[in-house]
């Protein structure tokens, strides 16, 4: 049960590594409740504040057993829902993709997230408060490009998908944020596919070379400072 009072909680996906780390990192001291939710053990394992609870949740398996309801205390007057969590898939053509790259997909960048908030909405209503989303997006979800279609179908579904929960709900405002070419583990496995998978390859090792990525820590600080958070 929470001991405190707070009145925003936080949940964010993805934060072992990269953008969503720094999320954690640069939020932790703040008064929020913060929630992660991810795949592996977090890098706040050992924190024992009281505004911080980790989830480790494989974002592949279709049912998602987490309530937010013992988290919410009278104060709370904003859901803030930060869709971080996401997944390239297998990178190839769509003729060498199986039924199972598209669901293994289709279940991390879409089903995953649109759960979490639905459980999130349904609070919401129920307090009458706010929820606030910041879909951390991609120009994939705007341009095809070969050898990214899971990639690109997915992140430009859940970009549609939460353009229609802001219109079918008032209390729901939606924010995509395009970080931009990150320096992360995400871009290590671009520029270590095989050029014939993904044939704008040697364009990402470019950028890396030229020294053209940007820190996640840089760009989470923009964020958050740009969203009032910090």
């Amino acid at each position: 049960m929470v001991m405190k009072e707070y009145s925003k909680l936080i949940v964010i996906t993805g934060t072992n590594k990269g953008l969503g780390r720094e999320f954690i990192l640069q939020l932790l001291s703040k008064n929020y409740l913060l929630c992660e939710i991810l795949r592996n053990k977090s890098i706040c394992g050992s924190n024992k504040s009281k505004n911080f609870i980790s989830k480790k949740l494989d974002f592949n398996q279709f049912e998602l057993n987490i309530d937010f309801k013992e988290y919410i205390d009278k104060q709370l007057n904003e859901i803030i829902f930060i869709n971080n969590a996401a997944t390239l898939g297998n990178i190839s053509f769509i003729k060498n993709l199986s039924n199972k790259d598209f669901l293994n997909a289709q279940n991390v960048n879409v089903l995953s997230p649109i759960k979490i908030i639905k459980k999130l909405l349904d609070l919401c209503l129920i307090k009458k408060i706010n929820l606030r989303i910041l879909n951390i997006t991609s120009g994939a979800s705007k341009h095809a490009y070969p050898g990214w279609s899971l990639y690109c179908s997915t992140k430009s579904s859940v970009r549609m998908l939460l353009d229609c929960l802001s219109l079918e709900n008032e209390n729901v405002t939606i924010k995509h944020i395009d970080p931009g070419v990150l320096d992360t583990s995400m871009q290590r496995i671009i520029r270590e596919t095989n050029v014939k998978d993904f044939p704008l390859r040697d364009c990402f090792i470019k950028l890396k070379n030229e020294n053209k990525l940007k820190s996640p820590q840089t760009v989470a600080k923009e964020i958050l400072t740009a969203e009032n958070l910090i």
